[in-house]
């Protein structure tokens, strides 16, 4: 497809973006993503609880969507500004739907391995993984990179999905991944643990969590959601990819802080501060360490650049001028 068969519509209102459902539909069903929906609800949420929470604040959803000349929807871009204050603007969220996710799939499971090297104990060796989906694939190969694995366990909505899981996986690493039934099963015991689903309830129970176990829950990315329950976070020692995100969009930590369980002072540092060395992460053996990942923009935009780095030196890839 040349650029010039594209056309490009700017779309700046919440009425605007919700008659862009059909579109985000259509994109799921082609690229077989759902993201697309996801974030597509995500974005009305997130406006509409601004909105509600503070008249003042003006939240201005920007969506970049281009179509084809017949008017089918190719690509959609979002961009959400948040205007806290006179004058200041933040960018939100960015991102690109209809595209091939790998890069997101990717990035976030080497986040969290970065995160398991800096916070798991040398020694762990037994992985739980509570969802079967890309998330899931891309940490169990990710977290097998920083640590020796002896065994891995992963539980799912249903078995069924688990065994699918185990039996594709299997094919790939030397170490037994055995699906089982229930979250309890999978957690129990084990040193690394990984929630990866869209569960809006906790999957987590503190009763089941060994002493020094490592958990990297990344599967929510709303204040309304969590993973985690209220007694898991307020015993694990907690590090975020961003406090400000944490503080406003983790609903792991904000159900939490709302009864009143913890603070933004249980936020021991960010990912960052630990690889630079300014901040300190396990410190006991026995300590419960949790990463809490939302995501980072700049952590996508990193990884496109050292793809497209990669292309210019092998010479691939088509070129597109806007």
């Amino acid at each position: 497809m040349q650029a010039d068969e594209l056309t490009v519509q700017v779309v700046r209102s919440l009425e605007g973006v919700v008659e862009l459902k059909g579109d985000f539909a259509r994109l799921q069903a082609v690229t077989g993503n759902t993201l697309p929906f996801e974030l597509f609800e995500w974005q009305l949420t997130w406006c509409r609880h601004f909105r509600r929470q503070d008249p003042a604040v003006v939240d201005e959803p920007m969506f970049y969507v281009a179509r084809e000349r017949e008017g089918n929807c190719v690509a959609i871009v979002p961009l959400i500004r948040t205007r806290r204050r006179v004058g200041m603007l933040k960018i939100v969220s960015l991102g690109l739907l209809g595209a091939d996710p790998a890069i997101t799939e990717i990035r976030t499971g080497a986040v969290s391995a970065v995160a398991t090297r800096l916070l798991a104990r040398e020694d762990a060796s037994k992985l739980a993984i509570i969802g079967s989906g890309v998330q899931a694939r891309s940490h169990l190969a990710a977290i097998a990179c920083v640590r020796k694995l002896k065994r891995a366990r992963v539980a799912s909505r249903s078995l069924e999905n688990a065994r699918k899981f185990a039996d594709e996986m299997q094919t790939k690493h030397a170490f037994p991944i055995e699906p089982v039934a229930t979250a309890e099963e999978a957690i129990r015991g084990a040193d690394v643990i990984v929630t990866a689903t869209t569960s809006h309830e906790p999957v987590l129970n503190r009763e089941w969590i060994s002493p020094g176990a490592h958990i990297n829950a990344v599967g929510t990315y709303s204040f309304a959601a969590r993973e985690v329950d209220t007694a898991t976070m307020v015993a694990a020692k907690l590090f975020v990819d961003r406090r400000e995100s944490a503080l406003n969009e983790a609903g792991d930590y904000l159900i939490a802080a709302r009864e009143g369980a913890i603070g933004p002072e249980h936020i021991r540092a960010e990912i960052g501060e630990l690889l630079i060395g300014s901040a300190s992460g396990r410190t006991t053996r026995d300590q419960i360490t949790l990463f809490k990942s939302l995501g980072l923009a700049i952590e996508d935009l990193a990884s496109a650049d050292y793809l497209y780095q990669k292309a210019r030196q092998s010479n691939s890839g088509t070129w597109v001028d806007f």
